[in-house]
């Protein structure tokens, strides 16, 4: 990869080295024939252009070294014990069946993929040290259909049961505390059947320095969520080694609407034990990831060029460099696709069972499918049912 950045780069120097004898050139020539200018200030236009390829060459893929590449050939380090799939049987005659329907129906439904389909899987990380993995709390599944000029914001819950390759059943937030972020799109690609082509991941300390470098993001709270919130800044911020009085200046008073810093939008986004649970939790940590957008829409390319600088090395991903730039690319048409929003298990489609939400998956994987990859006129207006939605305490 490195080697063909090199090569891409020789090539825009060659050509802005030629544009420019061709300037000096076409400038003479101008001189003569005065009815040539126009020409002279298209090639200009063109030198321009190819000068200003390089500069964006060397100043994105500087950010890009910048950020923390971890390919899928390297093994990730384990910083936590992975536990063996267990083979004695589960709990209760349910779960025995919940997991064998899991693996019939996993043999049965094929893996969808799409090349103008681009999926890539956020990630934050419940961890304060860097010292351990830690689960992965918030997921959001961000899919790109460039056919149907549409993006996908899907929030996975953490407490779906999945099967984790190479360590048995479990909460769908234990693969990343396992494996890392590779292990963890495995997981979802082997369960939901669409394929998760990178991820990036974030812990919530570094979430909220990103956020504070974007800038504050104003936040409407109820009593109870300010309350909630409160706790878990106590919690971060007393990791952090922060005193009692410093963590004071962190709460919020009550109810109403604040410019949130980063620790205080990151605790909203975790608020787990007011409203509908976890579920209302997605929402939120969506609702966080729409207000950064909209920030970092309005930032001046100073302001951007800092940003990049400062936040790009908290993040890890799998992203392959030219994969990225084929990303980038699009940009200015990504800006005007439509956004759908919505949770996985969804709502009616999923049952409670020992503190674990299993999804009914036939028809579960089939409106995934239909929202991500389908054309508009072909997603249908309803789909069964066939389990009631359980609020989970």
């Amino acid at each position: 990869m490195k080697k063909a950045g090199k090569i891409f780069l020789h090539k825009l120097k060659g050509i802005g080295s030629g544009l420019a004898e061709d300037i000096c050139s076409q400038w003479h020539k101008a001189k003569e024939h005065p009815g040539r200018t126009v020409l002279l200030w298209l090639v200009i236009l063109i030198t321009v252009l190819g000068i200003t390829g390089v500069t964006i060459y060397e100043k994105v893929h500087g950010y890009y070294l910048r950020s923390n590449y971890v390919a899928d050939t390297e093994k990730p380090e384990q910083e936590q014990e992975i536990f063996p799939e267990v083979s004695e049987e589960p709990e209760d005659p349910e779960m025995q069946a919940i997991r064998e329907n899991l693996a019939k129906y996993s043999q049965t439904e094929e893996i969808t993929t799409d090349g103008s389909v681009y999926n890539v899987l956020l990630i934050g990380v419940d961890r304060v040290k860097k010292t351990t993995k830690g689960n992965s709390d918030s997921m959001i599944l961000i899919s790109i259909n460039y056919s149907k000029k549409q993006i996908s914001m899907i929030s996975l819950m953490r407490d779906t049961y999945v099967h984790i390759p190479g360590v048995g059943y479990r909460k769908l937030n234990a693969a990343y505390a396992n494996g890392g972020g590779q292990l963890l799109t495995e997981t979802i690609t082997e369960n939901f059947k669409i394929q998760v082509d990178s991820y990036m991941a974030v812990s919530f300390r570094d979430m909220a320095e990103i956020i504070d470098a974007i800038g504050s993001i104003s936040i409407t709270f109820t009593e109870k969520e300010a309350q909630n919130a409160n706790t878990t800044l106590t919690s971060m911020l007393g990791k952090l080694g922060l005193s009692d009085q410093e963590i004071d200046q962190y709460h919020l008073p009550g109810e109403g609407t604040y410019e949130c810093n980063g620790y205080q939008a990151v605790a909203y986004a975790r608020i787990r034990k007011v409203g509908n649970s976890d579920y209302q939790r997605t929402e939120r940590q969506r609702e966080v990831l729409g207000k950064l957008i909209d920030k970092v829409k309005a930032m001046s390319i100073d302001d951007i060029d800092r940003m990049a600088n400062q936040l790009l090395p908290k993040v890890t991903h799998n992203i392959p460099e030219n994969e990225f730039w084929g990303v980038l690319a699009k940009t200015p048409d990504l800006l005007t696709y439509s956004l759908v929003k919505d949770r996985v298990p969804y709502d009616g489609l999923f049952k409670s069972q020992n503190e674990c939400l299993v999804p009914s998956w036939d028809a579960t994987i089939a409106k995934l499918k239909e929202t991500l990859y389908a054309p508009k006129e072909m997603i249908p207006t309803s789909t069964p049912a066939p389990y009631v939605t359980v609020e989970v305490e």
